[in-house]
């Protein structure tokens, strides 16, 4: 996964696509359709440079997490300039904050990142930026053009 998301990004010629389809189409394919989280979507068209393949991953992989830590709420907002996945789990150590976009860190499930070091790499391959900030309700993810 990781050498077919390096050749997207390394292969794209200043394409442009719409985070707000890939966002929604995300949501219908991650969320479970039992999941007793609120849902909420705060989308505008906002156009991101990438390619669709490569941004779909991003949501995916950002919104798996989220669905590991949620307690009641996961809360996706689109702006023009912003993508942002928040909850309401647990809040981040310092620790798990500095290491969680690096590949091969063990989290606190026990997991070893290699979905949130895709992200980061995607991300920055991009040329934008992705971190993670502690919230008076849980956590948010944030992706700034």
């Amino acid at each position: 996964l990781l050498n077919r998301m390096d050749y997207l990004v390394a292969n794209n010629d200043g394409q442009m696509v719409d985070l707000k389809d890939i966002v929604e189409k995300t949501l219908v394919s991650v969320i479970p359709h039992n999941s007793k989280l609120e849902i909420i979507v705060e989308a505008e068209t906002s156009l991101f440079v990438g390619q669709e393949e490569s941004w779909r991953v991003v949501c995916e992989n950002i919104l798996d997490n989220a669905l590991r830590y949620a307690e009641t709420y996961i809360k996706v907002t689109l702006t023009e300039d912003s993508l942002s996945f928040e909850n309401d789990g647990e809040s981040l150590t310092s620790d798990v904050k500095n290491t969680m976009f690096k590949a091969y860190e063990k989290g606190t499930d026990g997991g070893f990142g290699m979905g949130l070091s895709i992200v980061h790499r995607v991300v920055t391959a991009y040329g934008y930026t992705v971190y993670a900030e502690n919230t008076k309700d849980g956590v948010i993810i944030r992706i700034d053009k």
